[in-house]
């Protein structure tokens, strides 16, 4: 792919909002901003520190997840850029809302105009996709936020792995599981015999990979926001989630599920990570309740780190007692 150039000056300061009709610094969109532009319109929205983890330099990202701290850090060669992709129309930028105490955030960024014209000139998203940008950027807070603490648990993955020697590969989001041809839809049955019909939509799809071993995962996020259990059969809750996922793996007359007819693997762990130990405990408890078992693996954010989520025994089992780690030591290091 070409870098399309335009006339580069010196360094100006820009400020905060983009101002009608304000004469901008010279600039030239670099190989980096292409990949910057490419990497936020495959997550959908990123944050200053996401993007600079991803592109430039992990050790802040690392040091907010160690902390749960997440505030804006000084000017870096990421946020130069992200400054200048955003005053030129390449991205849009809003500011995460947060209590008068918490001080300032990182922006969140999003394609814009000229992001997605190039994506679509070089052939990289289609009318459908730029219509899904247009969703997020325009979505609740709410759904926001949950969609960047997926990406932070992508992000965190794809370090880890390259810090294991593995690759995370596959990655398919919730959005486009969303979609008419990717959406499964099953019937669920509760310990009285009552049924009802219920789509499945993980927060994500993805394969580790290394040589000839491969692991598949769906990944739930579970921000607390969804009740347990209800004591009405029926109603949108985490035991109707996981009554999902059963009849989803479970083989049809033929002898092949639905989840083999679409993935073309028979195996998969659903990985759900959630807000503290509490919550892990009464997930599992709620799963087991429902006859989920060895598939379902629960652990928490603030144990997710690239240090840790693949090798450190920071994960709990259905049916099983004790912590475990999600890819066994000797394939970890291989």
């Amino acid at each position: 792919m070409k870098t399309i150039y335009i006339s580069e000056s010196t360094h100006k300061r820009l400020p905060r909002k983009r101002q009608e009709g304000m004469e901008l610094p010279g600039f030239r969109l670099t190989k980096r901003d292409i990949e910057i532009i490419k990497a936020v319109f495959s997550y959908r929205a990123l944050t200053t520190t996401q993007i600079e983890a991803l592109l430039f330099n992990s050790s802040y990202f690392e040091q907010q997840l160690k902390t749960g701290v997440q505030k804006p850090h000084s000017p870096t060669r990421c946020s130069y850029r992200l400054q200048k992709l955003y005053h030129y129309g390449y991205l849009r930028r809003e500011e995460i809302p947060q209590r008068l105490m918490d001080g300032r955030k990182p922006y969140v960024y999003f394609p814009d105009t000229k992001a997605l014209n190039f994506l679509a000139y070089h052939e990289m998203l289609d009318d459908e996709e730029n219509t899904l940008h247009d969703k997020v950027y325009s979505a609740s807070y709410p759904f926001l936020q949950h969609l960047l603490d997926v990406n932070t648990i992508r992000i965190i993955l794809i370090l880890a792995a390259k810090l294991k020697g593995w690759e995370v590969s596959n990655w398919i989001d919730e959005k486009t599981l969303k979609q008419g041809q990717n959406l499964d839809v099953v019937t669920i049955k509760s310990h009285e015999g009552k049924v009802s019909k219920a789509s499945v939509v993980p927060d994500g799809f993805f394969t580790l990979k290394k040589g000839s071993s491969s692991y598949s995962f769906f990944l739930e996020l579970d921000r607390s926001t969804e009740t347990g259990e209800y004591s009405t059969f029926g109603r949108r809750d985490f035991a109707r989630k996981i009554r999902t996922y059963r009849a989803y793996l479970t083989p049809q007359p033929d002898g092949t599920s639905l989840f083999e007819k679409r993935y073309g693997i028979n195996k998969i762990r659903i990985l759900t990570i959630t807000t503290g130990e509490k919550r892990v405990a009464n997930l599992k408890e709620i799963t087991e309740k429902v006859g989920g078992a060895n598939r379902y693996w629960f652990t928490w954010m603030k144990q997710c780190t690239p240090d840790t989520i693949l090798s450190e025994e920071i994960w709990q089992i259905a049916s099983r007692e004790g912590l475990f780690s999600l890819i066994p030591a000797k394939k970890a290091e291989g």
